[in-house]
């Protein structure tokens, strides 16, 4: 992965359950479309089509969520809590 979309990955996995693409877009200051494509064909992320929802196995966002450095964790958190999730 690219390390766009590793800090994506772990910016989801701050999120305790599935997101819509308007969320993910607020977390991100470029386009994520490419990126969630990646995600998905790698299989580490779900897109739920019917619900437009995207959404982590536990086990994946356990280990994204684990590989953010304590200031990075703070500043997604804290991104998270402006968007409202």
């Amino acid at each position: 992965l690219s390390s766009e979309q590793q800090k994506l990955l772990s910016h989801i996995a701050c999120f305790r359950s599935a997101m819509t693409f308007d969320a993910l877009k607020a977390i991100s200051d470029k386009s994520i479309d490419a990126d969630l494509k990646t995600l998905e064909h790698r299989g580490l992320l779900h897109w739920d089509k019917t619900a437009n929802k995207y959404d982590l196995h536990p086990i994946v966002r356990r280990y994204a969520y684990d590989r953010l450095s304590g200031d990075a964790r703070a500043a997604a958190h804290g991104h998270r809590c402006r968007i409202g999730a």
